[in-house]
């Protein structure tokens, strides 16, 4: 199924946490409200931290690892994620020790229908190699989250590094842009008369010069990523994917 148009993106990109000794269960709904950041991202030698220019958030967001970094590209790229921000609540718990200890859930993550989800973002290895140390503050993370009317998932590299990430990455640049007007009025009447095409062959029935072809792509890929032209953003995207005039499906 074409998720940008049923189903919610990340549909299957978590963790069940409901059930923390079963590591298999698929699923992942997303989520909202206003968002505010709690905990400044301190610098870390172990793994990359630094800041992501959301437009959905409305300022630098900042990440604590590669794989939260990703997670944000890919939220910020779905066509149903409203809003979302990173570390926005606290919580508290007992650890291992009986320590009282503060947590900070990675995600907080709004759609435009359905109750908020917070979200932790663990490499799978990461959560079977420190279970017995994290699972308090997993918990005590769900707990928070219902107690809110909210979702809690756990989400891991397996979910995030996807073709749809693949895709945000190469097309986000050519969606925060704006198409060229003039390529537009070839590129979009030329699909719409065609039903379906791939890039390829879209550019070749729009004109048969590779220079003036090679014009038309930049505005064709912001066309893609604006959702204008519609294609299975589960595949990862190239010039023999197939294309389509929205209605035409």
């Amino acid at each position: 199924m074409r998720h940008f148009e049923q189903n919610p993106p990340l549909q299957r990109l978590g963790v069940d946490a409901t059930r923390f000794e079963e590591y298999s269960t698929p699923a992942y709904q997303l989520l909202g409200e206003e968002l505010v950041s709690v905990r400044q991202v301190p610098p870390n030698r172990r793994s990359v931290t630094g800041l992501y220019a959301s437009r959905k958030a409305g300022k630098m967001v900042a990440f604590e690892s590669q794989l939260e970094r990703d997670l944000a590209a890919t939220l910020e790229f779905s066509d149903t994620v409203r809003a979302y921000d990173t570390q926005p609540v606290a919580i508290r718990y007992r650890s291992l020790t009986g320590k009282l200890v503060i947590g900070y859930p990675d995600f907080l993550i709004t759609f435009g229908y359905g109750p908020p989800m917070l979200c932790d973002v663990k490499f799978r290895k990461e959560i079977f190699e420190r279970w017995r140390e994290l699972k308090p503050r997993f918990k005590a993370a769900r707990k928070h989250a219902l107690e809110n009317g909210w979702i809690y998932r756990i989400t891991t590299e397996v979910e995030i590094r996807t073709p749809f990430l693949a895709n945000a990455r190469f097309l986000l640049p050519y969606a925060r842009c704006t198409p060229d007007p003039d390529h537009e009025a070839v590129l979009t009447p030329m699909l719409r008369s065609m039903g379906t095409a791939t890039p390829q062959s879209l550019l070749a029935a729009c004109c048969a010069d590779p220079w003036n072809q090679a014009q038309l792509i930049p505005t064709l890929w912001s066309l893609i990523g604006r959702r204008s032209f519609s294609t299975d953003l589960d595949e990862r995207l190239t010039m023999t994917s197939t294309i389509w005039w929205p209605a035409a499906r």
